[in-house]
């Protein structure tokens, strides 16, 4: 209801759901010296030097924080870890410099307090850290939300079970898991780049050699197949009509002496 209120004042436009009646004492009230006192002190408040770092800032434009985890895991086919969406909505987009000072603070702190927890459930065999546990101990809880974490940190702290919780822990196995795969998938693809480019090498080896050796293979075409079969034949035909021949004139031979036996 707040925030509705306070679009309404910003736009100063009535909506439907506000009768006229109240909207004339809504009026009157942001008018009045008391609220505008109020108003630029709030402003003040925001804008002022937050534990030496200056002004919370981010670069979330007009989309949510829960809406830009909602695109990143569009994107990359699996949720975004705290830390990740933190990276994303306070480092600005073209030169991946962080907003402001303290956002940058935070999330050392938050790398180095991870990274030695981390170290110890390892050495002492239990589960892995709940990263959103270690976010809450860094960046700290403040009415109700977390520094970084936005109006979704109220829905998060909402949750009865989210310290320790084991959905955290399989979301943070999960993540590695996911990232090994990546890196799995990534060296193969590099393996196989270099098979081809092995494979390109020695066929332009081989096509060198045979150049420097002016070995040039004919090829063997249909023609040239007919004609060696039509020799073949040329060949049996000839040695069948030679031989029919020697025995046409033994026969003949025969005949004549047999003929001249007779005249005889």
């Amino acid at each position: 209801m707040k925030n509705n209120l306070n679009k309404v004042h910003s736009s100063m436009t009535r909506p439907r759901w506000i009768g006229q009646d109240v909207w004339n004492s809504l009026c009157d009230h942001w008018g009045t010296q008391g609220f505008k006192k109020k108003s630029i002190q709030a402003k003040t408040n925001r804008a002022s030097d937050c534990g030496g770092f200056g002004g919370s800032l981010h670069t979330c434009g007009s989309i949510t924080i829960s809406q830009h985890r909602v695109n990143l895991t569009n994107l990359n086919g699996i949720p975004p870890s705290h830390s990740d969406l933190f990276l994303h909505t306070h480092k600005r987009g073209k030169d991946k410099t962080w907003v402001d000072k303290r956002s940058e603070y935070v999330h050392e702190k938050f790398k180095r307090r991870f990274e030695e927890l981390t170290q110890e459930t390892t050495s002492q065999g239990t589960p892995p850290p709940n990263e959103l546990d270690v976010w809450c101990e860094v960046a700290g809880i403040k009415r109700g939300r977390v520094y970084g974490l936005g109006m979704e940190s109220t829905v998060l702290l909402g949750r009865p079970n989210y310290r320790g919780s084991c959905s955290s822990s399989t979301e943070w196995v999960q993540r590695h898991e996911f990232e090994e795969m990546r890196n799995e998938r990534d060296q193969l693809r590099e393996e196989l780049a270099n098979t081809n480019r092995a494979v390109e090498r020695n066929n332009y080896l081989i096509k060198q050699l045979m150049n420097s050796l002016n070995f040039k293979p004919m090829p063997y075409t249909t023609d040239q197949i007919h004609e060696d079969g039509v020799s073949d034949n040329d060949n049996e035909i000839g040695d069948h009509d030679a031989g029919d021949f020697d025995d046409e004139i033994a026969d003949n031979d025969a005949r004549d002496h047999d003929g001249e036996e007779l005249d005889g």
